[in-house]
């Protein structure tokens, strides 16, 4: 799976610090001790909002602001504060978790998989351009993406090395009914994958560290 990243020193693996959700979205009620939730919301592009127990005496939020930098300020007014409360969410269960891109140890050749309904012609990420993960929502977008009936826009495009697999997925695209399905061979050798402006995860290893079921 490849997204969009910044430049990176061309090292083994890229660690990034992400916070870890609950892995379902469940009913919340007024006696748990989270202070913190992802909810729904109909209230930007992404379609999902933070909400927190106040914010002067949120140990949590301010654990939040002191490991990534940001204050707590900013996002009372941005993402933080939701009138009216919620019901269903997410609440936080870790504040940060490191998890690790492929780096520079990637194939030389990825697979993709593609069809006529999708866009770009199925080689750039539904949210191409404008969509990309921070370390508040990287989970969700990530499990958003692993639904693939799920037709929210994603920062992520899923590729693979096996030849096998990819034509597995051809073939369930047939059956769907898709049009124009080709399998798309790509190089890794280029500048944007030398200097990380592509990103490559092994979705596994993310599955494994943030914990994350089947459903979500």
């Amino acid at each position: 799976m490849a997204s969009n990243g910044p430049d990176t020193p061309n090292t083994t693996a890229d660690d990034v610090t992400v916070v870890r959700w609950q892995s379902k979205w469940e009913r919340q009620t007024q006696d748990t001790d989270m202070e913190v939730f992802m909810v729904e919301s109909s209230l930007g592009h992404k379609g999902i909002r933070i909400w927190a127990r106040g914010l002067t005496s949120n140990a949590t939020l301010q654990e939040l602001c002191s490991i990534y930098k940001v204050a707590p300020t900013v996002f009372a007014f941005e993402a933080w504060k939701l009138r009216g409360g919620f019901t269903i969410g997410k609440g936080l269960l870790e504040a940060s978790v490191n998890i690790q891109s492929c780096g520079n140890n990637l194939p030389a050749t990825v697979y993709r998989v593609v069809h006529d309904a999708q866009p770009f012609g199925g080689t750039k990420a539904r949210g191409f351009s404008w969509l990309s993960t921070t370390p508040f929502d990287f989970q969700i977008l990530l499990q958003r993406h692993l639904n693939w009936r799920c037709r929210q826009p994603s920062p992520f495009v899923s590729v693979t090395d096996d030849i096998r697999k990819a034509a597995r997925v051809a073939a369930a695209y047939a059956v769907r009914g898709c049009t124009g399905i080709k399998v798309v061979k790509i190089d890794t050798s280029g500048e944007d994958w030398r200097n990380r402006r592509v990103k490559m995860w092994h979705v596994e290893s993310l599955v494994d560290v943030l914990k994350l079921v089947p459903h979500f």
